[in-house]
C-alpha cells in the first residue's frame, strides 16, 4: 500500500478524532457555560501533565525496540510487565491527587468548582497512559490505522457519545464520564492487543525492571514530559494568572490549531519505525526516500490544514454565537506553517537515536517559554501566550535543523532533495 495513502487514513482517522474533540468542547461550553467549560479544561490539563510523568519514558523507547527487534515473545513479556509497572505509577499518582483535591482546586486555582472534578476525574489517568503505551505498540507494529484509532480517535468518541446520552449539567459529572470513556477506550486497545498478539498476562518476575530501563528511557521520558506537557502547563498558567474564561478561550485555539498536529502525528505513526529501522541498518538510500515522503507530505497537508482551521474557527464558533480569540488562533497556525517550512528536524533527530540533543533543545526553550509567560499573561493574556507559543516551538525546529545538518548532513526543509 502507498505510504501517502498510510498517512491519508491516518489524517482521516485522527482528524475523526479532533472532530469529536473540537464537539465535545462546543457541547461543554453549552452544557456548563464558559466559566465553567474552563474549569473542565484546567481539569484536562491537569491530566495531561500527569500523563507523561506516569510514563516514565516507556513508550516511545520500548516502540523504537519492537520496530528493530520485532513483537517476539521476549517483548510481549517486557510489554506486559512495563504495562503494570505503568498502571501502578499513574493509580499512586491519581491517589496522590484524590487526597489534594482541595489544595489543587482552591489553594492554587481559586476555584471550588474544580475540587469535585479533581475528585473524580484524576482517576482517568491509569487508562490514559495505559491507552498510550498500548498505541505505541501497533505504532512500532505498523498497524497505524489502529494505533491511530486507539491513540486519538476511540475516547474522543466514547466521550462524545456519553455526553449526548446523559447530558450532565455539572463539572463532577462530566469528569466521571470522561474518566468512563478511558475506560472504556483503554480495555478495547488492551484486549484486542492481548487476544491478537497472544500476550501473556504473567511476565516472568526479572522483567519487571531494570537499571537499563532508566538510563534508556530517561531522555524519552524528559522529552515527551517537556513536549507533551508544554500547551496544558500554559493553560494552566492562564488558569493561575488569569480567569476561567481565559482558559477556555485559549482551549477553543489549541484545538483549532491542533488540526495542523493531526497531519504531524499521522505522518510520525507511520513513518517513526521506518525512518528509525533504515538508519539504524544503514539504508541510506530508504531513509533519505522515506524522510522526503515525511517532510513534504505533511508540508503540504498541514498548509491546508492550518487554512482549513482558520477559515473554519471563524465560521464554527460565530455561527453558535461562542466567543473565540480570532488572534490568538491566528498567531498559533502561524507559529505551525513556519515550522513546517522549517521541517520536523527534532523529530528526525529522535528517529536517527539524537533524543539527547532533542531533550536539550525543548528543556532550554520551554523553561525560557515558561518564565516568560509568568510575566506576560497579566499584560497581555491570551495572545502573549500565543506568541510565546509559536517562538518557542519554531526556534526549537530552527536550533534542530542546524544540528541535524551538521551531524547528518541532511536537512529537514520539504524543499531540500535528500541527495
Amino acid at each position: 500500500m502507498p505510504l501517502m495513502f498510510l498517512i491519508i487514513q491516518n489524517i482521516i482517522i485522527r482528524g475523526g478524532g479532533t472532530l469529536c474533540s473540537l464537539s465535545i468542547t462546543l457541547i461543554i461550553t453549552q452544557l456548563l457555560g464558559i466559566s465553567g467549560a474552563g474549569s473542565v479544561f484546567s481539569l484536562m490539563a491537569i491530566l495531561a501533565i500527569l500523563m507523561p510523568l506516569s510514563s516514565l519514558g516507556f513508550s516511545k523507547f520500548f516502540m523504537r525496540k519492537v520496530a528493530i527487534e520485532g513483537f517476539n515473545d521476549c517483548n510481549k513479556k517486557k510489554f506486559i510487565a512495563k504495562l503494570y509497572i505503568l498502571l501502578f505509577t499513574s493509580t499512586s499518582i491519581s491517589f496522590v491527587f484524590f487526597y489534594f483535591n482541595e489544595g489543587v482546586g482552591i489553594n492554587v486555582f481559586e476555584d471550588e468548582g474544580l475540587v469535585k472534578g479533581i475528585f473524580f476525574g484524576v482517576w482517568a489517568l491509569p487508562f490514559y497512559v495505559g491507552l498510550s503505551f498500548t498505541s505505541h505498540i501497533y505504532q512500532s507494529l505498523n498497524k497505524n490505522k489502529l494505533a491511530s484509532l486507539f491513540s486519538t480517535l476511540l475516547q474522543p468518541f466514547f466521550f462524545f457519545i456519553l455526553l449526548l446520552i446523559f447530558t450532565p449539567k455539572l463539572l463532577e459529572e462530566i469528569s466521571i464520564i470522561y474518566v468512563i470513556s478511558y475506560l472504556l477506550a483503554f480495555f478495547t486497545s488492551f484486549i484486542y492487543l492481548i487476544i491478537r498478539y497472544n500476550v501473556s498476562l504473567f511476565p516472568n518476575k526479572h522483567m519487571y525492571i531494570s537499571n537499563n530501563d532508566f538510563s534508556s528511557t530517561n531522555s524519552f521520558w524528559l522529552i515527551n514530559i517537556i513536549t507533551v506537557g508544554f500547551i496544558p502547563l500554559s493553560i494552566l498558567m492562564l488558569g493561575i494568572l488569569s480567569t476561567n474564561e481565559s482558559v477556555a478561550l485559549f482551549s477553543y485555539s489549541t484545538k483549532f490549531s491542533m488540526l495542523v498536529n493531526v497531519i504531524i502525528l499521522s505522518g510520525s505513526a507511520i513513518f517513526f519505525p521506518k525512518i528509525s529501522k533504515s538508519y539504524n541498518d544503514g539504508e541510506l538510500l530508504t531513509f533519505k526516500n522515506n524522510l522526503k515522503i515525511f517532510t513534504r507530505g505533511i508540508a503540504i497537508f498541514g498548509f491546508f490544514s492550518a487554512l482549513l482551521a482558520l477559515i473554519a474557527g471563524k465560521f464554527l464558533f460565530e455561527s453558535l454565537s461562542i466567543e473565540l480569540d480570532y488572534i490568538s488562533l491566528f498567531v498559533l497556525l502561524i507559529g505551525e506553517v513556519i515550522a513546517l517550512l522549517i521541517g520536523p528536524s527534532d523529530l528526525i533527530l529522535e528517529m536517527c537515536n539524537r533524543e539527547n540533543k532533542v531533550r536539550q533543545y525543548h528543556l532550554f526553550f520551554t523553561l525560557i517559554a515558561l518564565l516568560m509567560m509568568m510575566f506576560i499573561i497579566p499584560m497581555y493574556g491570551i495572545i502573549g501566550v500565543a506568541i510565546i507559543m509559536s517562538f518557542r516551538l519554531v526556534l526549537i525546529k530552527v536550533v534542530a535543523s542546524f544540528h541535524l545538518r551538521k551531524v547528518l548532513g541532511i536537512h529537514s526543509s520539504p524543499f531540500s532533495n535528500y541527495s
